[in-house]
């Protein structure tokens, strides 16, 4: 029964993102118009963190390529993190450089998930989520 939830919950995951996977030559993926099942939030952290919850099942799915149109909606959430924060001085410069981080090794997990390497994305996977916790560090 576990293995059951696991599998749909993967497919859904993915069937979100079809219209993303179109896209082979690793523009911006084209806005996705279609009506999703995951909820909307409105706090950027909050989606960065659900984001990476969705690469963790698509890691251990081996759907490794797919992976580009989540670290695209990781980096936009981050960007807008950025921008609506609240934070002012040293604090906005820490939030910033952590970000500025966070944004590197998404770029490198991109790049050898794209590769269907998973030896590699494993590890960009873990650092890109020690990034993540410099962020969240960051908003304390």
């Amino acid at each position: 029964m576990k293995n059951l939830l696991i599998t749909t919950t993967i497919l859904a995951v993915l069937a979100a993102f079809q219209p993303a996977l179109a896209n082979e030559g690793h523009e911006q993926a084209p806005a996705d118009k279609s009506t999703s099942s995951a909820p909307v939030v409105s706090d950027p952290m909050a989606d960065i963190q659900a984001h990476f919850t969705t690469l963790d099942e698509m890691f251990a799915a081996g759907t490794l390529p797919e992976m580009h149109a989540v670290i695209e909606k990781i980096e936009k959430a981050d960007k807008t993190l950025e921008e609506k924060t609240t934070l002012t001085g040293e604090n906005k410069t820490r939030l910033s450089n952590a970000v500025k981080q966070l944004n590197a090794q998404l770029t490198k997990l991109h790049k050898v998930s794209d590769k269907s390497d998973k030896a590699a994305t494993e590890t960009e996977l873990k650092k890109a989520k020690s990034a993540l916790k410099l962020v969240e560090n960051a908003l304390k």
